[in-house]
């Protein structure tokens, strides 16, 4: 049995078992973070909708910190299983994140609105959702492995 301590890829304690069943839980570890990007877009559009720029990009920064850090520990797993979309999924997220910070850049020197940002950054994160994640997923739910999380 091959067994990995995940909390390197995240702050929780976790492991992950290569098993013969098909039960794949390794959703479950993101579920906080994906939670906080999502206040975070929504309180960046609500400051956005209130004129509170300043706010809105800073909000706009925190979210792109999160992702990274996902993004990281997203890769891995992938590594880990051995996930043939594993290039093309990586570059998704180096593209993004590449984008993202020129972005924002061009937001703090008034070169592009906040609006178009957060349009950009909302349209991304649903295409790669249901695309690029949903692809991955199927792979999880395809590998026999089971993902134990305690906090």
């Amino acid at each position: 049995m091959r067994c990995r301590n995940l909390s390197e890829y995240s702050g929780y304690s976790a492991k992950l078992f290569a098993r013969d069943t098909c039960e794949v839980e390794i959703w479950s570890m993101f579920d906080n973070e994906y939670s906080a990007c999502i206040k975070l877009l929504s309180d960046a559009y609500l400051a956005y909708s209130l004129s509170e720029l300043k706010q809105a990009l800073a909000f706009l920064k925190v979210f792109k910190s999160i992702k990274t850090t996902h993004f990281l520990q997203e890769e891995m797993i992938m590594l880990d299983l051995k996930y043939e979309g594993y290039s093309e999924h990586r570059a998704e997220h180096v593209n993004f994140t590449s984008d993202l910070s020129r972005y924002i850049i061009m937001a703090e020197r008034l070169d592009t609105s906040i609006g178009d940002l957060l349009s950009y950054v909302t349209s991304w994160v649903n295409g790669h959702i249901f695309v690029y994640d949903q692809r991955l997923d199927r792979h999880l739910n395809g590998c026999h492995a089971n993902l134990v999380v305690s906090s």
